[in-house]
């Protein structure tokens, strides 16, 4: 070959693979190209966008919580918080939105998904959807569902676990709202141009159709932590609190205020009211339970929209509403109730979300509590002009509603607790909780402060301020203890006046010194006068006691005053709130009474208060009981000296911390009164006499057939002692009286005395569940009491008008409660019948009348 074709065949090769190499490139560009461009295009295509919307309700604007929203294929689903608020993600630029929710009708929608602003949907509500009853040939398909629920409720149930802690944001406030359920005006009635014209005139002078509409009455924003060590000891810290017109925490906010922090318990607590758990054991045969719908989830997970009501023919206080079930551990995710039976004064409903915590537990997470105070009402009139010359006049009546929202933060199902101390009091305000301001809680708030909010803070601060609304608040909480303040003195407010039938009417004043005087030293002094015994009675006390402990305190008195015969006096509980106290009204004779006491008292561990004590007695005795028990007659005054010993134990009594003192949140344990003493007659020490007291009472809540409280007591002396020393029978016989519980309501106050005795009294409330007839619902009280008691000696028992229990004592009665309901006042009426070796052959004879009355409360 020659050179010049081999040189053309390597410019030939090289021509070749310099094409090939440029093929190469070109090849490798235009598919990096292509996988980009289709790249991209997936990455358009498959763009995730999230939707948010809150759902209101179309007439109140009201947010709805937990409404089923339902998108895309296979019945995709999620849920409003309790806010309304709802968000998901989709790929897609359009969305159709299913919104189903009990009560209202369901709506499609569809909504832009590319655009990110949030949705605004409102529902119709469906007043017919509601009254739908269904039967299933077989058993009831969602009692599969409840059965799992109610299985799973120790895995479930937050208090169940070892420990935990969270912060709480909580959030309430109180306006005036339409009381009608749809708002439309009511009384309507013709009127002339000119009348309409004085009523316009009126109405500008009336600044509370103004106030309502641009502020609420009040608002109230707290910030605590609370923490959990199983089981049932608790510690929660108020960190901040803000209350329209206060400037101290006088008043706050918990989770756990109005409603139970779960439905797992068997019961839950709406205010002070206890209703039965849609899911409490044993419960599938009481409630009507009905699957509505079920959605998907985005993990995988079924959720189970389950209404229920009591079934039909069940009476109990039981609840309705609507509640998710989540298929991972059959788990309650939110439920939305209210009581089944109205109440007349106040309405209650409840709503609670929880999410699965780290995915170890399910926990609440938002808690939403709707109060509507009947009570509290105001009526708006206005007018609309029809022609020149006529009008219409329309009446609307609206009440205080409250709407309080809880949201938890910072969850924690492991907390290192072992630093910790939990004891009775439950909760503390930190010293500078009142200090904060509103924008304070803004990095805890899930939205900004509404202008309604913020004009409620600065137009009722400033009203709060001008008229010292934190001295009120000071003066209101000692006036509950009984007493009025003013400058450095707390006036007793049952000095003032009282009424036995002894002295009948008996006027007085009576004070001790607070702590504007001194906070370690209290001074006291009263005076008083009978008008039918006509003498005076008087007293001082003088009580030292710890500045950071008022529990701890040591009192010196001296007093001249009177004391029922055979009175129970060495338990140291006197609940003014009880109705036994209307016995006090009743008491026909008494002894004239002087008194030297030094009181030492504390509390010991934590449900024990503990007091000890000496005291020098002289009794000028009433004529008709100058006897010892032993039959002899006392001549002249009874001289004698008595220590004591007392105890009273109220098991988990729980209290809060506060600007205003420690103050009782209650217990649920039962209660037990103790008191011992040892006595001797100042002219001979070496004749001791013994005395004992014992009193028990605890309650039984039975979920579907009411309440039952038993009350016992017990007493003993040893030794020869006045009649007076000894115990009478505690009746509380009249013509006509008020139901006193924890007496023998058929005996006569000192009909009966014992040297030792042992009574019971045991009352069922069934409360309205027997009768429900729209708003005539009274309540039955079924009651037993029977006591035993003994004089040792046989000559007492043959003194004149003086006899025991020996031969057992027995009574029974029912009383018909709220016949007649005045706000929260109640009125009814009830018959003891009392029966065996101590009844009279006359039937009449046997029986006593009662007027009942009681207080409702919230």
């Amino acid at each position: 070959m020659c050179p010049t074709q081999k040189n053309h065949l390597q410019y030939l090769k090289l021509k070749e693979n310099e094409e090939l190499l440029t093929l190469s490139f070109v090849s490798k560009k235009q598919i990096f190209i292509l996988l980009f461009t289709l790249f991209s295009f997936f990455q358009l295509s498959a763009q995730t966008y999230t939707v948010r919307g809150k759902i209101t309700d179309r007439r109140t604007k009201e947010p709805l919580a937990f409404v089923n929203v339902v998108y895309g294929e296979g019945n995709l689903g999620t849920t409003t918080n309790i806010d309304g608020v709802f968000q998901l993600k989709t790929t897609n630029k359009e969305l159709q939105l299913k919104c189903i929710y009990l009560g209202y009708k369901t709506l499609i929608q569809i909504v832009r998904a590319d655009n990110p602003s949030l949705k605004e949907i409102a529902l119709d509500e469906d007043v017919f959807g509601l009254n739908e009853v269904r039967v299933f040939p077989g058993e009831n398909p969602a009692h599969r569902i409840i059965r799992s629920t109610i299985k799973n409720k120790t895995i479930n149930d937050p208090e169940k676990l070892a420990a935990f802690s969270y912060l709480s944001y909580n959030r309430m406030h109180f306006t005036l709202a339409p009381d009608n359920k749809y708002g439309e005006k009511i009384d309507t009635l013709v009127i002339s141009a000119a009348q309409a014209n004085r009523i316009r005139n009126k109405n500008k002078k009336d600044f509370l159709r103004d106030f309502m509409g641009k502020q609420h009455f009040f608002l109230m924003e707290t910030l605590s932590e609370r923490l959990y060590n199983g089981p049932g000891k608790n510690k929660e810290t108020i960190k901040a609190s803000k209350t329209s017109g206060l400037k101290q925490p006088y008043i706050f906010l918990l989770a756990t205020q109005f409603q139970s922090f779960t439905v797992y318990g068997n019961e839950v607590s709406l205010g002070s009211r206890k209703y039965v758990s849609p899911i409490c054991d044993n419960c599938i045969d009481k409630y009507f339970y009905l699957i509505e719908d079920s959605i998907f989830n985005e993990t995988g997970d079924t959720l189970f929209v389950i209404s229920f009501r009591p079934a039909h023919g069940k009476n109990f206080d039981g609840l309705q509403g609507i509640m998710h079930i989540n298929t991972n551990r059959y788990a309650v995710e939110s439920i939305k109730a209210e009581p089944v039976d109205k109440d007349t004064t106040m309405d209650i409903r409840f709503q609670q979300k929880y999410s699965f915590v780290e995915n170890k537990a399910w926990f609440p997470v938002e808690l939403n509590t709707d109060i509507t105070m009947k009570g509290f009402q105001s009526i708006l009139v206005d007018t609309v002009v029809l022609t020149d010359s006529t009008a219409l006049k329309t009446k609307q009546k609206f009440v205080m509603q409250g709407v309080g929202k809880t949201y938890l933060d910072s969850i924690n199902l492991q907390p290192d607790l072992r630093k910790e101390k939990f004891g009775h009091v439950e909760v503390t305000v930190e010293g500078q909780a009142g200090e904060v301001d509103a924008a304070y809680f803004s990095g805890y708030r899930p939205d900004s402060l509404t202008v309604k909010d913020l004009n409620t803070y600065r137009v009722i601060d400033s009203l709060g301020e001008k008229m010292n609304l934190d001295a009120t608040v000071r003066v209101m909480t000692v006036m509950m203890t009984g007493y009025i303040p003013y400058s450095i003195f707390n006036f007793d407010i049952n000095r003032i006046l009282a009424f036995n039938q002894f002295e009948n009417f008996r006027g007085g004043l009576g004070f001790i010194t607070n702590d504007k005087m001194l906070k370690w030293l209290s001074v006291g002094a009263y005076a008083g006068w009978g008008f039918r015994d006509e003498k005076e009675k008087y007293g001082y006390s003088l009580r030292l006691k710890l500045p950071e402990d008022e529990e701890i305190w040591l009192e010196y008195n001296h007093s001249f005053d009177i004391r029922e015969p055979g009175k129970s006096d060495l338990t140291l509980k006197r609940n003014i709130t009880s109705s036994e106290f209307f016995r006090t009204l009743l008491i026909p004779a008494a002894d004239y009474f002087v008194q030297d006491r030094v009181r030492f008292s504390c509390r010991l561990l934590d449900y024990f208060v503990i007091e000890t004590g000496y005291a020098q007695n002289q009794m000028n005795i009433h004529p008709d009981y100058r006897y010892f028990d032993d039959g002899a007659i006392i001549t002249g005054d009874y001289r004698y000296q008595e220590a004591n010993f007392g105890f009273r134990m109220l098991y988990r009594e729980k209290f809060a911390e506060t600007p205003l003192g420690k103050l009782s949140m209650g217990s649920n344990g039962p209660e037990i009164n103790a008191g011992f003493s040892v006595g001797a007659p100042m002219t001979n020490s070496s004749n001791l006499f013994f005395r004992s007291e014992l009193k028990v009472s605890h309650s039984f809540d039975f979920h579907f057939v009411g309440k039952t409280k038993i009350t016992a007591r017990a007493g003993f002396v040893q030794g020869n002692v006045p009649l007076s020393l000894l115990y009478n029978g505690y009746g509380s016989f009249a013509e006509l009286s008020v139901d006193a519980e924890n007496t023998f309501q058929s005996v006569l106050p000192l009909e009966f005395f014992n040297k030792s005795f042992s009574a019971i009294y045991i009352r069922h409330n069934f409360g309205n569940l027997l009768f429900k007839t729209g708003k005539f619902n009274p309540g039955i009280i079924l009651c037993h009491n029977m006591g035993i008691g003994n004089m040792f000696h046989e000559k007492s028992i043959q003194l004149p008008g003086i006899q025991s229990f020996e031969k057992g004592f027995m009574e029974s009665g029912i009383i018909i409660t709220d016949l007649i309901k005045v706000n929260i006042a109640g009125y009814g009426i009830g018959v003891f019948y009392r029966y065996g070796s101590y009844a009279s052959k006359k039937f009449t004879e046997n029986l006593s009348v009662k007027i009942s009355f009681s207080l409702k409360s919230f």
